[in-house]
C-alpha cells in the first residue's frame, strides 16, 4: 500500500505468487504498470495498489472471471486479466475526478467489492462517497 503522496514509496504493485509449496512460494508475475505512471505520481495524494478483489470460482462468481480489480488511489479502479497468469494485463480503468473538497485534488480510491452480479463498488477514502461501476468490455468502466 502506498503511504505517502505523490510516489514517494513506489512501487506499490500487485504481483502474484504460486503457493502450491507453502514453504517456498515463487513470484509468477507483477501486474503491469499504468502507462501513465509518471502523471499518477505527479497528481497528487497517493498511488499504487491499495485493495484488490479476486473472483474466485464459486456459484456466485459469474461474471469478471480470470479478473482481478483493484483500487489505486489517485489511479482509480483498474481491471486486469488473469487469462495468462504469467502474462496478467490491464483491461479497463476508471478514473473519475476528485469529489469536492478533496484536499488532494485526487480521486482516492480505497476499497472495492464485486458482487455476484459483477457490479463494482468503490470508496474515496478522503472525501467519501460510494462510486458504482460496470465494467463494459476490455478498455472501460461506467
Amino acid at each position: 500500500e502506498a503511504t505517502q503522496e505523490s510516489c514517494k514509496d513506489w512501487p506499490k504493485r500487485v504481483w502474484t505468487e504460486d503457493i502450491s509449496n507453502e514453504t517456498k512460494p515463487s513470484r509468477i508475475a507483477v501486474f503491469p504498470q499504468p502507462a501513465n505512471l509518471d502523471d499518477l505520481c505527479k497528481r497528487g495524494g497517493r498511488f499504487g495498489a491499495h485493495n484488490i478483489h479476486v473472483n474466485r470460482p464459486s456459484p456466485y462468481s459469474r461474471t469478471l472471471t480470470q479478473t482481478v480489480i483493484g483500487t489505486f488511489f489517485n489511479g482509480g479502479v483498474r481491471v486486469y486479466s488473469i487469462e495468462d497468469p504469467k502474462k496478467p494485463r490491464e483491461i479497463g480503468y476508471l478514473v473519475p475526478a476528485a469529489p469536492p473538497g478533496n484536499r488532494t485534488g485526487t480521486i482516492q480510491f480505497n476499497d472495492v467489492y464485486v458482487d455476484e452480479k459483477g457490479t463494482i463498488y468503490a470508496n474515496d477514502r478522503l472525501t467519501g462517497g460510494l462510486y458504482v461501476m460496470e465494467f463494459t468490455g476490455p478498455g472501460g468502466l461506467k
